[in-house]
């Protein structure tokens, strides 16, 4: 009697099918991957903005005003960031960053190279050799303090921190800021007496996600910066400074005003913690109107919802 013979192996059309169905549920599966990688991220970075703040706090207790953005003029890069590294867990750092003054010096960049987790949104791509005049890459940063509602440098800060010092106006370098501007100092009680702390941002998202941004603009062949944000360093070194004078959440470079910008690499909107220590996502489409009023700590106006 003839025995059939047993089949051991798929045939093309079964293996294709298979495979068919693998792509299938892959392409399915991979969305929803990506995007709980994604909301992992934002969660990284809204405990990142969380525990600034209460830095900015403790700060402010301590020396009963904000730290300026930039402590004792430019270039010098005693940021405010730098101000609260010991409320950070990071004395030691904070130590060896003060032990000189100015950039160039040993100890100062060595204290720069020491990476800060808090001052890096896990999302924002931090490209290698980012950082201006051979500053070390992990001065790099994610976040800006909120100056208020217009440019930074040749304008008074209208937003929780002030700067004493213009390193730019009007196209040249001079120094100071017009003599009748008079930024003052400011503090959370004197925030609270104002617009009130839970009306006024007090740190953003000011990635480098400026997609265009290289080192010689118009020169895609050159070194992609993405920004020149960094938590060490002052203007033109690097930037510690945000405001809402241009426009909102911005992918691309188109003036000045775009680096100053506060952007974040999330979909849907840029994450803040607010002078009374909330943190949120504030939405692309938001209306100009209500982020100037939440950049300014003193203009009286009543915010709706945002």
């Amino acid at each position: 009697m003839l025995q059939s013979k047993r089949r051991c192996a798929f045939t093309l059309i079964e293996l294709l099918v298979v495979i068919a169905v693998i792509a299938i549920l892959v392409a399915l599966l991979l969305p929803a991957v990506q995007q709980a990688r994604e909301a992992a991220r934002n969660s990284q970075c809204k405990n990142n903005l969380k525990q600034m703040g209460l830095a900015f706090h403790n700060y402010d207790e301590t020396f009963r005003l904000l730290p300026p953005t930039s402590l004792n003029g430019p270039l010098t890069g005693v940021t405010a960031f730098v101000c609260i590294l010991p409320h950070l867990e990071r004395t030691a750092q904070y130590e060896q960053y003060m032990a000189k003054v100015g950039n160039t010096y040993p100890t100062r960049l060595l204290a720069m190279e020491i990476p800060v987790s808090t001052y890096r949104c896990p999302s924002d791509f931090i490209p290698n050799d980012c950082c201006a005049m051979m500053l070390p890459r992990n001065n790099a940063s994610s976040y800006g303090l909120n100056t208020g509602s217009l440019t930074f440098r040749p304008n008074e800060n209208t937003g929780a921190f002030t700067d004493y010092w213009n390193f730019f106006q009007a196209g040249k370098f001079t120094g100071l800021r017009p003599v009748e501007i008079v930024n003052r100092v400011t503090s959370i009680s004197y925030i609270t007496s104002c617009d009130g702390t839970s009306n006024t941002l007090m740190v953003g998202e000011l990635g480098r996600t400026l997609a265009d941004f290289h080192e010689i603009q118009g020169d895609p062949s050159s070194k992609f910066l993405g920004g020149y944000t960094a938590w060490g360093g002052t203007y033109p070194i690097g930037m510690t400074t945000a405001s809402m004078a241009g426009e909102f959440n911005p992918k691309t470079y188109t003036s000045e005003d775009s680096l100053e910008a506060f952007r974040g690499p999330h979909p849907g909107g840029v994450n803040f913690v607010l002078c009374d220590g909330s943190v949120r996502m504030i939405h692309s489409n938001t209306d100009n109107s209500i982020l100037e009023r939440l950049a300014h700590r003193e203009d009286g106006a009543v915010i709706g919802e945002f």
